[in-house]
């Protein structure tokens, strides 16, 4: 089996204890879907038998998770894991083991819609959240098949609609529509939607922008995320997954999505965000090397240079620890006067 390659900017992040629970949770959760393991982990791909042509691939993609999470979650950590053979039994002991008590969250009671409601308005139970029963079930049969005229027309019959979950994995009509990659789909679905509606998780803890973020970098993918910014402009500032605490920006330069940086760069008012974020947006772009986004930000904001980011660092830390930065000692010039302004 080939060896796991390491990324350097991974190799600094300090063994799993309880008090580095959620930036670790972040940092290897984002490098294993970065990999393409993350299916594995949390058990969408599951596993083929033995028979199967697939069972090798699976084999080959459940070791490498294994081994990514045995190599950072140090020494200590390791040994409740010693003996796991799969990367989601090794994850989810991880997590019991170590995920502090006061964040662990008691799910609250989910209402379902009574088969014959057929309001027509969801005022008085705005908060409410539907889980999907057989009240709708043809819902998402028609949301399927992108169908999206009976779509809406279910929706003008019952507007509890927009809000329905997924019974197996608590998606919404949105979050379907992203996941199809249907530019269509979302904009049927957008007008009915309350801004709050934008922000729903599935069961992995995604919302539909989220979502974008994390398929693959394409301008469909990119129009998407753009239809759900102009419809809520309050999710770029909103923590897209609350697993990682961070902006969708952040989260897209994380993942090395350039055409969704470039399209989320361009409309966050970065001038609102904490200077800890903005810090960490600096060093993130110099991580990932997108060096026109890091020295854009570093001229807008100079006082960030020496400013803690969120691993408690600055961003001339990130600079300096960056390997391969420069192709050639010219090009230490910009980078000099930088220093030397801070």
């Amino acid at each position: 089996m080939a060896a796991t390659v390491v990324p350097s900017v991974m190799v600094n992040i300090k063994a799993l204890d309880q008090d580095n629970y959620d930036y670790w949770f972040f940092r290897v959760k984002t490098y294993l879907m970065a990999e393409g393991l993350w299916d594995v982990v949390d058990g969408t791909n599951i596993p083929p038998t033995v028979e199967d042509p697939k069972f090798m691939a699976w084999q080959k993609n459940n070791a490498r998770a294994l081994q990514a999470i045995i190599i950072f979650c140090g020494e200590d950590a390791e040994l409740f894991i010693k003996y796991i053979t799969t990367a989601k039994d090794a994850w989810d002991i991880l997590v019991k083991q170590f995920k502090p008590s006061e964040i662990l969250e008691t799910p609250e009671e989910i209402s379902e819609v009574d088969s014959n409601d057929s309001s027509s308005s969801i005022d008085g139970d705005e908060d409410s959240e539907v889980q999907v029963a057989g009240a709708h079930a043809h819902f998402f049969e028609e949301v399927h098949a992108r169908n999206w005229e009976a779509v809406k027309e279910l929706i003008r019959g019952n507007r509890r609609a927009i809000r329905a979950k997924s019974q197996n994995t608590d998606k919404t009509a949105l979050h379907f529509a992203v996941q199809f990659g249907d530019v269509n789909g979302v904009k049927a679905l957008l007008p009915f939607m309350e801004n709050k509606d934008l922000e729903m998780l599935d069961r992995d803890g995604h919302t539909p922008l989220s979502m974008a973020i994390l398929e693959k970098d394409t301008d469909v993918m990119t129009k998407i995320a753009t239809c759900m910014v102009e419809k809520n402009k309050e999710l770029l500032l909103r923590i897209v997954d609350p697993s990682t605490d961070t902006i969708p920006l952040l989260m897209a330069l994380r993942l090395d999505r350039p055409k969704m940086a470039a399209y989320l760069y361009s409309t966050t008012p970065l001038e609102k965000l904490k200077k800890r974020d903005q810090a960490e947006l600096i060093s993130t772009s110099l991580r990932v090397k997108y060096i026109d986004t890091s020295l854009d930000l570093i001229r807008r904001f100079p006082s960030l240079a020496i400013a803690q980011d969120h691993s408690g660092e600055s961003p001339l830390n990130a600079l300096a620890n960056t390997a391969g930065l420069f192709k050639n000692a010219s090009q230490l010039g910009i980078w000099e006067r930088w220093i030397y302004n801070c």
